[in-house]
Formats: C-alpha cells, sequence, structure tokens
C-alpha cells in the first residue's frame, strides 16, 4: 500500500485559507506517478481555534468540511482521512475520519485520552475500532491517544494491520517547544510492541502565529517500529512510504 502524509500549515485565524490549503494537498498528493491508496491529513480543521478560546466554529462529521474531503476522494480515486474539530453537547471533541474512494465515510473516531492536547476545552471519546476496506482493516488513532499504550492494545483487539494517527500538537506562547522526536520514538515504541505499521499526520503552525505553535510531528512507521518516513519539524509538506500491512485477526471480544 501506497501512503501519503500530510504535514499542513495551519493558521488559527484563517480557517478557509487552511481548509483550501488542504484541498490542495489533496491534489497534489493525489496527481503523483504513482499515485497513493491513501492520504492521511492531520486534524486541521479548528482544533487549534478551540484551543485558541474558540469553542463554537466545530465541524460535524457530515459538515463541509468532511464533504469536501470526501469529494476529493471520489474525485481522485483515493481513500482520505483526517482530522477536525467535532461538536459535541458540552465541548467539542477531537475527532478522525476515514473517507473511501466513494466519498463515503468508513471510520469516525475520537480522542479519549489527553496529554499533549489540553484536555479542559474538548470532549472525551470512548471506544477504539477498525474498519475493514480494500487495502486491509484500519484503525484510527487520533491526538494524544498515539501515545497511549492502552489505545494501541485496542487497535490490536480490533484486528487492524495499521493505525492512521491524526493529530494537532501545540504549545502555548512562553511554553516549552514540543519535543517531536520524542513523540516520535513513542509512537515507534508502541508500533514495534504491538507489531502494527502507522502513520501519523500533524499540523504546523504558519509564521507569525503567536498564540499557539505546533512544530509537526508527521511520521511513517513499518510494523517493527523502523521510522520510514518523518516530515522536518516547522514546514509543511508531503512524505510517502510503500507499507506492508501485517494481517492480524481481531481478538475474540472484538470479533465480529
Amino acid at each position: 500500500m501506497r501512503i501519503a502524509v500530510v504535514q499542513l500549515a495551519v493558521d488559527p485565524a484563517r480557517r478557509t485559507v487552511t481548509f483550501q490549503h488542504a484541498l490542495l494537498a489533496i491534489d497534489e498528493a493525489a496527481e503523483q506517478d504513482p499515485a497513493p491508496d491513501l492520504i492521511l491529513l492531520p486534524a486541521f480543521g479548528d482544533v487549534l481555534a478551540v484551543m485558541s478560546g474558540n469553542e463554537m466554529i466545530a465541524d460535524r462529521p457530515a459538515g463541509p468540511v468532511v464533504a469536501a474531503c470526501g469529494l476529493r476522494a471520489r474525485q481522485w480515486g483515493v481513500f482520505v482521512a483526517m482530522g477536525f474539530a467535532e461538536r459535541g453537547p458540552d465541548r467539542p471533541y477531537v475527532a478522525g475520519v476515514l473517507i473511501d474512494r466513494d466519498g463515503d465515510l468508513r471510520l469516525h473516531q475520537r480522542q479519549r485520552r489527553f496529554e499533549v492536547i489540553p484536555a479542559g476545552q474538548f470532549s472525551r471519546g470512548e471506544t477504539i475500532s477498525a474498519t475493514d476496506i480494500l487495502l486491509g482493516r484500519f484503525a484510527m488513532l487520533v491526538g494524544d491517544d498515539l501515545l497511549d499504550g492502552e489505545s494501541w492494545d485496542a487497535a490490536v483487539d480490533a484486528g487492524a494491520g495499521l493505525v492512521l494517527g491524526c493529530t494537532c500538537w501545540g504549545h502555548g506562547a512562553g511554553e516549552p517547544d514540543i519535543d517531536t522526536e520524542s513523540i516520535r520514538q513513542r509512537v515507534a515504541d508502541h508500533a514495534a510492541r504491538c507489531g502494527l505499521a502507522g502513520a501519523l499526520a500533524d499540523v504546523t503552525t504558519v509564521d507569525g502565529s503567536r498564540k499557539i505553535r505546533c512544530p509537526g510531528a508527521s511520521m511513517i512507521v513499518d510494523s517493527s517500529g523502523e521510522i520510514v518516513a518523518a516530515a522536518k519539524p516547522g514546514e509543511p509538506g508531503i512524505i510517502w512510504s510503500d507499507l506492508q500491512i501485517p494481517d492480524i485477526k481481531p481478538t475474540e471480544k472484538h470479533a465480529g
């Protein structure tokens, strides 16, 4: 399976510009030869805006951002995964979705654990699930769930062979920088322990963004824990890799 991971520059104050950059990134990745089977984007949809204090602009899984990415998936004949701030009954969720080649929603996952992303501004998801598509059985971990061993174990229990990760790791002005190498190693260690391949798409903030800074920790890791591709922190771009998806059967409690 050939996967393209987008490290996207996000401007919390210009959501339409960010959205257009995401669509252009899908186009740029999809028109390569050979084309990717799947394009993974970070949690670019309003997550930083919520972290900056605006909780009123979160989207819905059937909202315009997901719908537009689904249209691109259908147009190019690729799978697309992405993350966004999803409206909740109290506070928004950090959520991720996987969209198939027909533009249909195949997987919807909400972040459960909080460590780097501030917990007080978001609601918590509950379960980790997986879905079968033509490329294999995939799970999605959103945000800090990528750093949580129990979430990776739940992906194994669900029979996933590959973990798609979309996040938006940032820090406020005056706070210590995020150690991207440490974060990447933690993800790689979980992948090696579980025998799962994984891909992580993160954001980076545009120049001049002062309230929140995101260095970007995007990477692709194989099932042995080897990091086979990594984006340069602080720079937007697309990384690529061909991955072998391990064939892992669901445990009894998740089978069927």
